[in-house]
């Protein structure tokens, strides 16, 4: 027999070892999971291990949900939402100005009165956004509507906004 306490109910996660310095105790948590996909959970960080686990590179932690009408059960997968002070900079496009073909994510820029296409590494996705991890660089003018029917080396001309 094993005895559970369900209120309140202890989640058990890890914190990558880049994100440890902005993780702290009693630090708002955010649990999704997919028995109620439409809600949001809310607990907070109870406990974090001062030892990197040195096979994921990461910080083990715990925090506590409250759970007074036993909706989660023990065992249940979830996925942890943290929000932390860090602010990272990154390149994204708007993802209507990707094109997908053959397996490659690509844009075209534009150089002087012609298009040259260049293949990308994509990051995540958030909202209408792509995060861009290499393939342009900022500053670069990249064209941003009807890129289905672009081709590498079209002539185009450019419209000042």
């Amino acid at each position: 027999m094993s005895v559970v306490r369900v209120d309140p109910l202890m989640v058990t996660a890890e914190i990558p070892e880049k994100l440890g310095p902005w993780i702290k105790e009693q630090q708002s948590v955010q649990l999704r999971v997919d028995a109620y996909p439409d809600r949001a959970i809310d607990g907070r960080i109870s406990r974090i291990s001062p030892a990197v686990n040195t096979a994921t590179r990461a910080f083990p932690f715990e925090a506590l949900v409250p759970n007074a009408d036993a909706t989660l059960k023990p065992g249940t997968f979830a996925r942890v939402h943290i929000e932390t002070a860090k602010v990272d900079q990154v390149l994204t496009l708007p993802y209507a100005a990707l094109q997908y073909r053959y397996g490659v994510n690509r844009v075209f820029v534009v150089d002087g009165d012609r298009l040259t296409a260049r293949e990308l590494k994509i990051g995540d996705r958030v909202g209408d956004r792509v995060e861009i991890v290499s393939g342009v660089k900022a500053g670069e003018a990249v064209a941003i509507t009807d890129v289905d029917r672009l081709n590498d080396g079209m002539r185009v001309t450019v419209n000042a906004l």
